[in-house]
């Protein structure tokens, strides 16, 4: 243990400033044996919430809750909907600012009746707002009460109304004799008492009584009015309090309750009344105000009072909306008379006593209300107490103290023995102790064991150390001792768990031997389970050699217990560093056995009454104990704390679940906020109902829910799990988070389910549920998509189709161009064996000749002159089919120019004259070799036929390319044909001649045609016509 540096200083100060402390503790002694403060019966927790927390305005005049668990406060500048986090304003006008709300009544069919000021009366249900319009010159409510079944009372500034059959129907025999209505209470026989300015008034049925003075007594402003369930009448006045009691009006002054008119009386479902007034709020007990302040002491008017359905009370104020919390805890500070709030030991005895060691303020008792100090003063060996234990009589005690010795920073034990209201043996310094004591037990045989930072001792029933006094225990301090059912001692160390056997300490043999963490505390519950709480590692569990821990990951509050006790109803409650908790027993089996995914551990801090966690000191005990009445009292860092657990009681009621929002792309689908007003009303209103199929809109798929659970009593300890079916797989747990989004949802049909618990863990299983179809875009219907499928997988097919004959066509021309190939290597080496051929055979034939002829020399002229013919000739083949095969003649130019070359030479030495039309310009049209060889012979043949057997003059060669044709035409001057020719024209054109028919074969074989038209006398036509389109394309080039 380290002590601080003040107590240290403190302690080693010099012989005069202890002399005079010493004095100054003594007179503090006589001082602090005082009754303590008095403190009401039940503490409540104040929370405030203001317009920075979204509330309209600051001035809540009233306050109603509907059947869904939602908290209405209206304000002095409209109405909200509260779910204890956050405010969503309903909207009553339109436009702004909103109107007063000075009344709100939920009735028992789940309506909320809304009473405004000079905007008369309206009616919320669902979505549905209904507006009673009157014909009132003040058409303001004062308030509004349900009496029985669904009768509704409507008490505006001057009349009394009530709804029959969905509609007002006013009193007006009432409005002479209240004069200015105030306040209405609808009582246990079905009448009605109102409250007016100037009395008060009983209606039942068409009678009514009125009363304006009692006692001599004038009622006047009657501005609250409540009746019990014994039939007592609480009349809130100008001027205090006023009962009426089997016919007796009994005044009660405030005296020392708030000042001001009663504005607000409630009875809470623990008997208490409060009383609201305009100087603050007070409860009215035994015949005494007992004040009740706001945060941080301060008071306030008092609008509205109301009782949620949790039991918690709420305070419509000029300051903002109040809560009030039971605080099941009290607390014992400095304040309460408390000599420090730093407290190290809590320790009660059977006469009823609590016995309190602090950190340098010495050792505080408290009993019948009142507290008395002992310190140094009194003979304790010094103010640092440390350890405590009770003795064998009701009001003995062990205490175990801290004191300086030797060097600064060293201290000595010193044990102390509170007997028949006295500490023996003074100052007693025990050898073979250790440094400091941590921890007592007495054993059932007596001996009383001490628990010190260097080990542990024994004293026997003589007060004297046992077997050399110290147990062997390697020197390792002692935090917490425990004896089991069957008198083994318990031993928790900073090196784990140790067990006495009697004889000597087992580590090795004690289950959980390995569990080598600090313990700082041990308890033995009813069941023989010893239950260990570490120092940072949780809290373990040993039963039957089973050992078990369990930490913050398993849903422990804290994983430090300095404290464990047991509750009658076999909760197990623990102090920690994070506050006090208590979690039921069977939580632990059943997360073992799988049954639970966490504990489920009830948690209170500063809101229930603790006002400090965890210890000043560590590892001082005990750090809690149970009095003679069953109280558990705890120690903290600011004082301590006392709890009934008999008296608490738990939140068992499952929170509504409410789906609030769902927006789609960030766009509100559906809210539950949201209002459509209507004038006039024939009937009653609509069924409060929610969506149960939302239908959205085609989308981009994000999708986001809003949702909340309605209890109110601590809102942020609520938890949320969810499920999307289709998309979550299991529940998923959102803690305390109240909003889930979903991104890139595909259109369908989904059910959306949301459930929550309470502060006490307390689940909805039912929770709220949606179903949500998300409509498809044009391009995510079924049909379209099916269209679609069928669409591509035509496409495809076609494709694929294409693809194939497409390969089949280039596999079909690659073979036709490899049959070209081989038809033209054919021709040429025909052309060259029959032309090539034949001329060097004649050639050599007529070289033969001349030899034989050298004496004739004119037969060997001729025959030279014949080869040197020849010779030409063979120049002349060989020249064409050099032209025929090189590619780069493959053109309709190439073919033009060779065409006119040829006919001018053929023509330059003959009896005819050549005409040569040629355009300048002809298409670019690729043609194949055989195309072009064939179109020059039939050209050639065409030629040579005029030339030799035309008999004319004249030759002309046109060519012309129009219309994907190719026309050559040879037409000459000559005599003509005489002979005609198979028809192949028309019926006026004869042909005839010599070679016409190889003409036709030619152009046959590149899907042309040769037309030839002769009349006797009139020369010769040949048209050559050769489709360019459907002409064979292949070429080397285009492989």
């Amino acid at each position: 243990m380290q002590l601080n540096n003040t107590a240290s200083r403190w302690i080693t100060s010099s012989w005069e400033q202890r002399t005079l402390r010493v004095l100054l503790l003594f007179l503090l002694s006589l001082a602090t044996c005082q009754p303590l403060i008095a403190l009401p019966v039940t503490e409540f927790n104040p929370t405030l919430w203001q317009t920075e927390e979204g509330l309209p305005n600051n001035n809540v005049l009233s306050i109603a809750q509907t059947q869904d668990g939602y908290l209405w406060v209206g304000t002095r500048e409209g109405l909200a909907r509260f779910d204890g986090i956050k405010f969503t304003p309903l909207m009553i006008t339109r436009g702004s600012p909103q109107p007063t709300i000075n009344a709100l009544c939920a009735s028992d069919d789940g309506s909320l009746w809304i009473g405004t000021e000079q905007h008369g009366l309206y009616c919320y249900r669902g979505e549905v707002l209904v507006h009673y319009e009157t014909a009132l010159t003040n058409d303001s409510v004062v308030q509004i009460k349900q009496s029985g079944t669904n009768q509704i009372w409507v008490a505006y500034h001057d009349e009394l109304a009530q709804i029959l059959g969905g509609r007002l129907h006013f009193e007006p025999s009432l409005a002479a004799a209240t004069n200015s209505l105030l306040s209405l209470h609808p009582d246990r026989d079905r009448g009605l008492w109102i409250g007016a300015t100037r009395s008060v008034q009983y209606l039942k049925g068409e009678q009514a009584v009125t009363y304006k003075v009692a006692n001599n007594f004038a009622l006047r402003a009657i501005r609250a009015l409540y009746e019990d369930p014994d039939g007592t009448v609480w009349i809130g006045n100008n001027r205090g309090l006023t009962c009426l009691r089997d016919g007796t009006f009994t005044h009660y002054s405030k005296g020392n309750g708030p000042p001001g008119i009663v504005t607000a009386l409630l009875r809470d479902h623990g008997g208490n009344l409060w009383v609201g007034t305009q100087g603050g709020l007070s409860r009215f007990i035994d015949a005494k105000f007992y004040e009740d302040q706001g945060p941080e002491g301060t008071s306030y008017r008092v609008n509205s009072l109301f009782e949620d359905q949790e039991g918690d009370i709420w305070v419509g104020s000029e300051t903002g909306l109040l809560r009030l919390t039971p605080k099941p805890f009290t607390a014992y500070t400095k304040q309460s008379g408390l000599t420090q709030n730093a407290t190290t030991a809590v320790c009660a005895t059977r006469d009823g006593s609590v016995w309190i060691g602090t950190w340098g303020g010495g050792l505080d008792r408290l009993k019948d209300g009142i507290i008395t100090t002992y310190g140094r003063s009194n003979g304790l060996s010094s103010d640092f107490v440390v350890a405590l234990m009770p003795g064998d009589v009701d009001s003995d005690l062990w205490v175990g103290t801290a004191y300086a010795s030797g060097s600064a920073g060293a201290y000595s034990s010193g044990l102390n023995r509170f007997k028949e209201g006295k500490i023996l043996n003074e100052n007693i310094a025990v050898s073979g102790l250790g440094s400091l004591l941590t921890c007592f037990l007495k054993d059932r045989k007596g001996a009383m064991w001490i628990g010190s930072q260097t080990g542990l001792s024994r004293l026997d029933r003589g007060d004297q150390l046992a077997n050399g006094g110290s147990i062997e225990l390697s020197n390792c301090a002692v935090n917490a001792l425990c004896e089991d059912h069957t008198g083994n001692l318990w031993i928790g160390t900073e090196a784990g768990l140790r067990r006495w056997n009697g004889t000597v300490v087992e580590k090795g043999n004690v289950p959980g031997a390995d569990f080598t963490n600090r313990v700082l505390s041990l308890y033995e519950d009813m069941e023989h389970v010893l239950w260990i709480g570490t120092a940072g590692d949780g809290l373990a569990r040993l039963s039957s050699s089973n050992f078990t821990v369990f930490s913050a990951r398993r849903g422990l509050a804290a994983d430090s217990i300095s404290a464990i006790m047991e509750d009658g109803e076999h909760n197990l409650w623990m102090n920690s560093g994070k506050g006090i908790f208590h979690v039921a027993k069977n939580q632990f089996a059943e997360l073992v056995d799988g049954k639970i995914s966490r504990l489920n551990c009830i948690s209170y801090g500063k809101a229930e009454g603790v006002l400090g966690t965890g210890q000043a000191q560590e590892t001082t005990q005990p750090a809690a104990c149970k009095d003679s009445e069953g109280r558990f009292w705890f120690h903290t860092t600011q004082g301590v704390v006392v709890v009934d657990p008999a008296r608490i009681v738990p939140n068992r009621l499952p929170p509504p679940v409410v789906i609030e929002t769902v927006l789609s792309d960030r766009i509100p689908i559906f809210s539950s906020a949201s209002t459509h007003v209507t004038n006039a009303m024939t009937g009653g209103l609509p069924a409060k109902s929610f969506p149960i199929k939302l239908k959205i809109p085609p989308s981009h798929g994000e999708l986001e829910i809003q949702y909340t659970a309605l209890s109110l009593q601590a809102p942020e300890k609520n938890r949320f799990k969810y499920k999307l079916t289709g998309v979550d797989s299991d529940w998923v747990d959102a803690d305390g988070r109240r909003t889930v989004s979903y991104k890139r949802l595909p259109p369908g049909s989904y059910v959306f389910r949301v459930i929550a618990c309470n502060n006490e863990g307390i689940w909805n299983e039912s929770g709220a549920t949606v179903a949500l179809v998300l409509r498809p875009h044009l391009w995510q219907t079924w049909w379209f998509l099916g269209l679609s499928s069928l669409l591509a997988i035509a496409v495809i097919g076609i494709a694929t189709r294409y693809i194939t004959r497409r390969r089949m066509q280039r596999r079909l021309e690659r073979l036709e161009y490899q049959h070209a190939i081989e038809r033209e290597r054919a021709r040429i080496a025909r052309d060259m064996h029959d032309e090539l051929g034949a001329k060097l055979t004649r050639i050599s034939f007529q070289g033969a000749t001349a030899l034989r002829s050298l004496n004739d020399r004119a037969e060997a002229e001729r025959q030279v002159g014949s080869m040197a013919e020849t010779a030409r000739d063979l120049v002349a083949s060989l020249d064409e089919i050099v032209w025929a095969v090189d590619p780069g003649n493959d053109s309709l130019e190439s073919l033009a120019n060779y065409i006119s070359r040829y006919a001018s030479e053929l023509c330059t030495d003959g009896p005819l004259s050549c005409d040569l039309i040629i355009p300048a310009k002809l298409p670019d049209y690729k043609l194949p070799t055989d195309v072009r060889h064939n179109i020059f012979l039939a050209v050639k043949e065409s030629l040579n036929n005029a030339l030799k057997h035309s008999g004319g003059t004249q030759v002309q060669v046109s060519l012309q390319a129009k219309d994907d044709e190719l026309e050559v035409v040879i037409a000459d001057n000559g005599q003509g044909i005489n002979q005609p020719c198979p028809a192949e024209s028309s019926d006026r054109t004869r042909r005839t001649g010599h070679g016409l028919s190889n003409l036709r074969d030619r152009l046959k074989a590149i899907n042309g045609r040769c037309e030839v038209e002769s009349l006797p006398g009139q020369g010769t036509r040949v048209r050559l016509i050769i489709p360019l389109n459907s002409a064979p394309q292949w070429n080397p080039a285009h492989k």
